[in-house]
């Protein structure tokens, strides 16, 4: 581009800015140049004045018009001398002059004055002139490097790129569909699409459908974050939105806009703004016009991605703006073991491999999470130097992603090895023993990550509704851990390891109460703010009624169960990860105690037993106050 400029020669603008500068520069010169050359003048004192005065040597003087100063001209002297009075000139003065015979003036100015305050004000005028085209130049340079800034895409990715995500592969067909072939839609009153919103939790490949539409549509894509159009001087968002859709309107057929963490400048507008606030509103504003605007027949397709879309502004959404929604979540088994496919297709698997099993094992994964689930087990088999991924590889790698790696420096002392095994094996008997709980596959007391142990347990198939019973056995299942460590250690010298249960039995008892309306009281109120409620308080004493049912429930289970905890104590000791279903499951072949014999343990544990009380089904939820 620089080369054809050149051959091109100078630009019109190019040389007037080019002669802008030669003036400036000349009248610099010519400023310096009367102020050097003019400048031959000296300070004369007082008592130097009246000495020439009285020698007869002034053969001129010239008061200022004010009476402060006068340039006195001396015989067979050429420079001017300046004599400044202490107050103004008075009469007296002006009689010495007359005295001596000596003419003077009190209103003239000599020509070198005149010449440099004429050409001050030049030089100051065309110091103005040049500061606002260098303004201007800077502000079209900046204009200039920032559309260029924009980087243009034309990806190749089609929905065949795209796998595990069905639903959401045939919105994007129907939007490129709307894009390429408007007639069919025109006919119903549809027209061309303006936007798009993608909302899910990351990595679940609203980034990469959008790439597909564009391959698909053979359009030019400018992937913009949210926060690049936000600028901390005052209009400069507004300005940088105008820039984005101008190179977006610069293609003849049309280009798609991707806002990806779009809640950056498409979060709700504040009616009081001020500072940022109120740039970000008016960075909104200008989009909410580039979006719809007058141009029903508008070639840009605007694509924005969040993982917040509660906090966008409605405007954002109404008809004509982002009014296709495409919601994305994490596949179920059959998009998972289809993303598993892809991502093993040119990587070498053991004939133990099998990936519709794995794919049961990854509830909840999102795309990327079983990418980096491939790529890992590869890195493990790498690591081991075998020839091909095998099912222990994916195993490892499974444990990996989901618990973090393992922590080979950490020395553990045999006490503390203990306590986990009784934590994990009271996790592993509460999911073992209750029927609304999936079978656990796997438990080990090695550290990984932040935790000293892990209980996985498998679910077979996804799940749509969430039953109470089911909810209050995973409350069961999460205080498991503390319960055991209670029968090991005591009832109050149970030890830290129980925080991460604790945090996620609260978040669960909390939703069920606010939410689902599943807590202790026959209440169906929903309360999402619930901390901004007269009901608080109320929530707080559910939620701890809750977890000390679930604890005590906890205990109970694990004490008729007294020598399968143990069993499964004394293997993770000598073993530290016990694994498969099949062999967990030998664990609840025993015989629960019963009788005399279940009255005696529970004897022996009764400070456990009474360190936590069971909270009766009561009335409806009742306000403070």
């Amino acid at each position: 581009m620089s080369q054809e400029k050149n051959r091109r020669g100078i630009s019109t603008r190019g040389k007037i800015r080019l002669g802008v500068v030669a003036v400036f520069l000349l009248g610099v010169v010519a400023y310096f140049v009367l102020t050097f050359i003019n400048d031959t003048t000296s300070h004369m004192s007082l008592s130097a004045l009246d000495d020439n005065l009285r020698a007869g040597r002034v053969t001129y003087a010239t008061f200022s018009h004010d009476g402060e100063t006068a340039e006195i001209t001396l015989k067979g002297d050429p420079h001017t001398h300046i004599v400044t009075f202490p107050e103004r000139a008075t009469d007296r003065v002006y009689d010495q002059f007359r005295a001596a015979l000596i003419d003077f003036d009190t209103e003239g100015r000599p020509v070198s004055s005149i010449a440099k305050d004429i050409a001050g004000w030049v030089f100051g005028l065309i110091a103005l002139l040049l500061v606002a085209a260098g303004i201007k130049a800077l502000r079209e340079q900046a204009s200039k490097h920032r559309i260029e800034f924009w980087e243009v895409e034309r990806p190749d990715t089609t929905f065949d790129d795209v796998h595990g995500l069905p639903d959401e592969i045939a919105q994007g067909k129907e939007i490129v569909d709307r894009y390429k072939n408007p007639g069919n839609y025109e006919r119903f009153g549809l027209p061309r699409p303006s936007g798009a919103l993608f909302y899910g939790p990351p990595g679940t490949g609203k980034t990469l459908l959008a790439r597909a539409i564009a391959g698909e549509a053979g359009l030019p894509v400018y992937l913009v974050a949210g926060s690049e159009l936000m600028n901390a001087y005052i209009g400069r968002s507004a300005e940088k939105v105008r820039e984005l859709y101008k190179a977006a309107r610069s293609h003849p057929g049309g280009a798609i806009v991707v806002i990806d963490e779009g809640e950056a400048i498409g979060g709700r507008r504040n009616a009081n703004a001020t500072g940022a606030d109120k740039e970000h509103n008016a960075a909104l504003t200008q989009l909410l016009i580039e979006l719809d605007g007058f141009d029903r027949n508008d070639t840009v397709l605007t694509i924005m991605i969040t993982n917040m879309p509660d906090a966008l502004d409605r405007a954002l959404l109404r008809p004509g703006r982002l009014d296709i929604q495409v919601e994305f979540g994490a596949p179920n088994v059959d998009g998972r073991h289809e993303t598993l496919r892809f991502y093993t297709k040119d990587k070498p698997l053991a004939g133990d491999v099998d990936l519709v099993a794995l794919a049961k094992q990854t509830m909840g994964s999102t795309g990327a999470d079983i990418e980096q689930l491939v790529e890992e087990a590869a890195l493990v088999a790498s690591r081991a130097g075998a020839a091909a991924i095998s099912h222990g590889h994916f195993c490892e790698a499974l444990v990996t992603v989901q618990e973090g790696p393992q922590r080979t420096g950490v020395v553990v002392s045999e006490e503390d090895k203990k306590v986990t095994a009784y934590h994990e094996g009271g996790h592993m008997l509460a999911a073992l023993l209750q029927k609304e709980m999936p079978d656990p596959v796997r438990v080990t007391i090695v550290p990984r990550g932040g935790s000293g142990g892990h209980t996985r347990v498998a679910v077979d198939e996804d799940q749509v509704y969430l039953h109470r019973k089911q909810a209050l056995a995973r409350l069961v299942w999460s205080m498991a851990g503390r319960a055991a460590e209670k029968i090991h250690c005591g009832a109050d010298n149970f030890t830290s390891g129980a925080s991460d249960d604790l945090e996620k039995a609260t978040e669960l008892a909390r939703t069920m109460i606010c939410q689902l309306g599943m807590g202790t009281y026959n209440s169906s109120i929903s309360l999402k703010t619930w901390h901004q409620s007269p009901y608080a308080s109320e929530v707080e004493r559910q939620v701890e009624e809750l977890l000390d049912n679930a604890e005590a429930e906890a205990i109970d289970l694990l004490l008729r169960y007294r020598p399968a905890l143990e069993a499964v104590v004394a293997q993770l000791l000598e073993h530290e990860t016990v694994e498969g279903v099949e062999r967990l499951h030998q664990f609840a072949e025993a015989d629960p105690l019963t009788g005399a014999e279940l009255d005696r343990v529970r004897e022996q544990y009764q400070a456990v037993i009474d360190s936590v009380q069971r909270t009766p089904a009561r009335g409806a939820l009742v306000p403070a106050g």
